[in-house]
């Protein structure tokens, strides 16, 4: 299973992913790999990533990456981006299921998230794709949570009250795949994470930041902890 996020303030926009895949399920548990890639920035501005079906979505997502080219000189606006992502997710979905005709596929059982910033417009601009006609459909809210996104919608709600800077962002988006993942063995795995601003575009966190955040993380769960334990103990007196 996969946990894909996608968080949007007014100075930009922060997307992350985890990297397990489910092989299957034992008695112990479902059986995993943390080594796929769901997430992979496609030019200067935009990145994509994919929930669900994993060989459909990373097959998706790399045959648009390989249609825009390396810096998304292979395309010449958003529309025409949108558009081969439509076609391309379509044909990669297809394909697939013609070459497993015994899988029972569900509708909206794999899925694609755009992200980025239209220079053109100067706008931050997010799509959403799903299975199986994959017809593209702005987001217009402030986040937009996919796969095992349950965990992470209820803590998004608890957290997200008020103005927040990227970074801020950043560090939610952490807090809410550490947290999925300490309890649904479905996601889990090293996390990619990236902003997208209008004066740096597409930036990776990289090793040093990422250290950063799970250092946050881990004093956040504690003082988490904490507060809710003396929380409950309060109004337990009463």
């Amino acid at each position: 299973m996969s946990l894909t996020i996608l968080l949007r303030s007014p100075d930009g926009i922060v997307m992350a992913a985890d990297s397990r895949v489910t092989e299957g399920y034992t008695l112990q548990g479902p059986k995993t790999k943390d080594d796929s890639v769901k997430f992979i920035r496609l030019s200067d501005d935009f990145g994509v990533m994919t929930h669900g079906l994993y060989d459909i979505g990373t097959d998706g997502i790399n045959a648009l990456k390989e249609k825009v080219g390396g810096s998304g000189n292979g395309i010449s606006s958003l529309a025409e981006l949108i558009g081969n992502a439509k076609k391309i997710f379509a044909e990669v979905n297809n394909e697939w299921s013609v070459k497993n005709p015994e899988v029972k596929r569900r509708d909206k059982d794999t899925g694609f998230i755009i992200g980025g910033f239209d220079r053109r417009e100067a706008a931050f601009k997010v799509y959403n794709f799903e299975s199986p006609e994959f017809a593209p459909k702005p987001v217009a809210g402030n986040f937009f949570i996919a796969g095992q996104w349950q965990i992470a919608r209820f803590l998004l709600m608890k957290l997200n009250g008020g103005k927040k800077n990227i970074n801020s962002l950043k560090k939610l988006s952490a807090v809410l795949l550490t947290a999925t993942a300490s309890v649904d063995k479905t996601v889990g795995g090293p996390m990619r994470i990236a902003s997208i601003t209008a004066s740096e575009g597409f930036r990776w966190v990289d090793d040093e930041e990422m250290k950063k955040l799970a250092d946050f993380n881990a004093s956040f769960r504690r003082v988490f902890q904490e507060t809710l334990e003396a929380s409950l103990n309060a109004v337990s007196k009463n």
